[in-house]
Parts: structure tokens; C-alpha cells; sequence
């Protein structure tokens, strides 16, 4: 909830977490949990589904359920993150993600399928008003010569497919959503960005907008894994015993449910001083970034994020950390080996103070924009994360979880001090891309059409002439944004 209203408080009215539940509820399709799928400490089923019904509705398009699998790692997980002083949230998406929950997924329980893009479109296909293009490519935002209230309009697109180009005029909007990296490519390559990057690559600026294709934020991770004791059932059974591979597809093709259709759902927020070793390091990190701050040159729009972020943590309303359990191996750097089981434990940061970008690299379209994410170029995002790599060990070395653990593998034993894990975080800090294809789906940067405000344009500007702007988006909302899962 509060980073949504901090979208609003920097500018975005009509964009607060009140004003935009109805959205949530709208699109939402949710299966109540039950007793079989409560975790160790939750309030009520009931209690639970009535909190989570304020927030998610029950006919939409994409639905959010419950895994009916668990693991012989999901109990223990939880009541050991519960030792550790991390209590179990029975309504994350009442806007208040703090804690461990079982976190509801994209998936129809009916089915056992996922709820995605392409599931919309199935349903959809026939309908006279919906027409999907495939294997086109937008290439350029058309722009009207003449401006409307001192800004320039956008008309039309022009798109190829199979190597021709064709330009359509709008009537009524143009929507920019090409996503993370294609957005603000898409925006330079028609004449919306910083005017010496645009001349470099031979493009007319027709507004010079530096912010665009900056600010781009993405949740460095690092993943370690250990090995499980013999008997504990994990998702590696799916790879290391054929008759419980079998059993499971026979399961998931009858009734559609089982370890097949179910998903990594144990996840926890919490805060950074929760992870840090003691309040003398916490402390220490924070003077670390004070004096990162004060060094470095900021952006009107990286001071206002910077100090509501600060804010966050000094009144703790905001987890920093997220911590995500998979109970199996296969993604690490480490292979897995035959009829052995795993745990993996990813520390990722949810707020990081670094700021990439991504910028053209040609005036062809075809060609792939130059993304420099700058993982954890912020000294207080490597020790943030170091501090999560190290909670997780403590967290595997407590009970009732480490009557399980056999041993880590990744990274090696002998890694044990913060300098070592300083430099495990520093081989890892990438995983957070090669777990998405095209890497990263989980970043978010600005993009904006006004240079008299040149980092950022008001999500309340989108009226119903959108064609004249496109959306800046300040933060991410932590994993847990009531349509989001793992």
C-alpha cells in the first residue's frame, strides 16, 4: 500500500493503492484458500478469505490460487522463518506484504494451467474488436506537426512484419507498452529523448527528454542451495525418481493438480534491519548510504525517491528484502547431482538505490537497445544483500529446518565470512536476468514526454487522449502487488 500512495504523493494523482484496488479486483479471480492450504501460524481460512476478498475479485481474467502440493521443506520452511522472528501474514494483498505467506499464483486451479497473456487471448480470439498481429515490430511512434497545449502529439505507428513496413493512424489513443527495454528505445528512436544521444545516432530530437531510458531499477539476487538429507521429498523427485514422475503426470492429466500445477509460493518480506546481522551493521549500512547520497549528483526525481525511501525504512512500513524458498536445485551455478535433493534460498533486494539505464545503440529498429543495469553500484545495496546471503545462512542452520540440511553446495563451505560473501554476491548479482527470458521482467524504469519536467510525466495526465504521453513509473511495487507470483 504505501509505495502505490508514494506513487501518488510524488505526483501521479489517481494512482494511490485506494484508488486503484478496483483495478485489482477487477482483473482477479480468487480461489479461496483452505485448511490443506494454510501455513503454520495463519489466521483462519475464513479470516483470511475475508481480508483477501477486500482486495481481489472473483471473475476476472487472471486468477490467484493456492498450490494443493507441498513439499516435505514448506512446513519446517515456515516455522523456522517463524523462529527467526518473522511472522506468517494470513492477507498479503490487504497491501501489507510484511512476513512469510503462501503466496496465491497465476494459476487455474480447474485447469492447472497457468493465467497468462496467451489464455486472454484464447478467449478472446473470435471476438470482431480484437486483433492480434504477429511477428510485427513497432519501429516508430508517429508524431503530429502541430502541438496540442505546448506538447507534441502522438498520431500513429509505424510497425514491420515479415520485412515490410506499414504506418496506421489512431483515431482515438496510442497505448506505449513494448515493456522495459523497448519502451524507451522506442521512444529515442522516434525523436523523444536525450537530444545528444538521439544526434549521435542520427535521429531529430523533436523533444529533448533526458530522463528517458534512465532510472531503471531491477532486484539484484543471489541464490545459494543446499543439499537435503535422503527421504526429503522435494521437486527433484520430478527429475531423480521416475515412478514419482509418473504418478505426478498420470495426477496432473487426470485431475489436474498435484506437484505439476503447483509453483514456488513461500515468500518473504522483511525488512533490512530484520536481515542484518545487529543493529551496529544496520546502523552502519545506513551511514554508508547517507554518505553515498551526499556524494554522489542526484536528479530531481532520484532525490524524491531517494528520501521516500529512507523513509521507508526509518518508519519500517516498507520491506527491503525479499527472501523466496524453491524447494529444489537446478539454479544455481552449481549442477545438480543424480538422486540427491535440494533447497535454493534467494536473497533479493526490493528497493535498490542503484539506477541503470537503457538507451538505443543504432537508429535501426531491429537492432537491441544497450542495457546497462548497474547492479549494486550503491554500497548500501552490496551490503544490504550480503546481510540477506547471510540471514539465509543463519536461517538454514536453525530449527526446526536444519534437522533437514545435509550440507550447502553453493556457495562452498568454506565461505563464511561477509568478504566472502561480499564476492559470491558480486559472481551472482546477474542471476536476477538469467532467471527471465528476455531478462529482466521484473525491472521498471522512467519514461516521459515532457521536457519541461524532464524525469518524469504524471501517471494522472493519462486522460482520454493518451496518445500525448506515456507513463513514468517511480518505483516497483514489491513482488507481492495483489496480481503478482513467482
Amino acid at each position: 500500500k504505501t509505495e502505490y500512495d508514494s506513487w501518488s504523493e510524488i505526483g501521479n494523482d489517481g494512482w494511490s493503492w485506494d484508488q486503484l484496488t478496483p483495478s485489482f479486483k477487477a482483473v482477479s479471480n480468487y480461489t479461496s484458500i483452505t485448511d490443506n492450504t494454510t501455513f503454520p501460524n495463519a489466521d483462519t481460512p475464513a479470516n483470511a478469505n475475508s481480508q483477501q476478498q477486500n482486495y481481489l475479485g472473483t471473475d476476472g481474467p487472471i486468477h490467484a490460487s493456492y498450490n494443493s502440493y507441498a513439499t516435505d521443506l514448506q512446513q519446517p520452511y515456515v516455522l523456522t522463518m517463524n523462529a527467526m522472528g518473522i511472522s506468517t501474514n494470513s492477507a498479503p494483498q490487504s497491501g501489507n506484504a510484511t512476513g512469510i505467506y503462501n503466496s496465491p499464483t497465476a494459476v487455474d486451479r480447474a485447469t492447472g494451467k497457468r493465467s497468462y497473456a496467451a489464455s486472454f487471448y484464447t478467449k478472446n480470439m473470435n471476438n470482431t474488436n480484437f486483433v492480434l498481429l504477429t511477428r510485427a515490430q513497432a519501429t516508430k511512434i508517429e508524431f503530429s506537426p502541430d502541438k496540442k497545449d505546448g506538447n507534441v502529439v502522438a498520431t500513429g505507428v509505424t510497425f514491420s512484419v515479415d520485412g515490410s513496413s506499414y504506418t496506421v493512424k489512431a483515431n482515438k489513443e496510442i497505448i506505449l507498452s513494448a515493456g522495459v527495454f523497448q519502451s524507451p528505445q522506442l521512444l529515442e528512436l522516434s525523436g523523444i529523448g536525450n537530444s545528444t544521444i538521439l544526434q549521435q545516432f542520427g535521429i531529430n530530437p523533436l523533444v529533448d527528454l533526458p530522463g528517458v531510458g534512465e532510472n531503471m531499477q531491477d532486484h539484484a539476487m543471489s541464490t545459494q542451495m543446499w543439499q537435503v538429507n535422503p527421504g526429503v521429498v522435494t521437486w527433484d523427485q520430478l527429475r531423480i525418481n521416475r515412478t514419482f514422475a509418473l504418478a505426478a503426470s498420470q495426477q496432473y492429466n487426470t485431475t489436474h493438480d498435484g506437484v505439476l500445477a503447483s509453483t514456488i509460493n513461500a515468500v518473504t518480506f522483511t525488512s533490512f534491519q530484520k536481515t542484518a546481522e545487529n543493529e551496529t551493521v544496520y546502523q552502519n549500512m545506513l551511514t554508508t548510504l547517507d554518505q553515498w547520497i551526499n556524494s554522489t549528483t542526484l536528479t530531481s526525481l532520484q532525490k524524491k525517491q531517494y528520501d521516500i525511501q529512507k523513509r521507508w525504512m526509518n518508519e519500517g512500513s516498507v520491506p527491503g528484502m525479499e527472501i523466496v524458498m524453491i524447494p529444489s536445485g537446478g539454479l544455481t551455478r552449481t549442477r545438480p547431482a543424480n538422486e540427491t535433493s535440494y533447497i535454493t534460498v534467494a536473497a533479493v533486494l526490493q528497493h535498490p538505490f542503484s539506477r541503470g539505464s537503457v538507451h538505443i545503440n543504432s537508429s535501426d529498429p531491429l537492432v537491441l537497445p544497450a542495457v546497462d543495469p548497474k547492479y549494486l553500484t550503491s554500497p548500501f545495496d552490496t551490503a544490504a544483500l550480503v546481510q540477506g546471503v547471510q540471514f539465509v545462512n543463519r536461517l538454514l542452520a536453525t530449527e526446526p529446518l536444519a534437522s533437514l540440511i545435509t550440507t550447502r553446495i553453493d556457495p562452498a563451505t568454506n565461505f563464511t565470512t561477509a568478504a566472502h560473501f561480499e564476492g559470491f554476491t558480486a559472481l551472482t548479482r546477474l542471476s536476477v536476468s538469467a532467471h527471465t527470458n528476455p531478462p529482466p521482467s521484473k525491472s521498471s524504469f522512467i519514461c516521459s514526454l515532457i521536457a519541461r519536467e524532464p524525469w518524469s510525466i504524471p501517471l494522472s495526465r493519462l486522460s482520454n487522449d493518451r496518445s500525448q504521453v506515456t507513463a513514468q513509473w517511480p518505483w516497483q511495487p514489491l513482488f507481492s502487488a495483489p496480481l503478482s507470483g513467482h
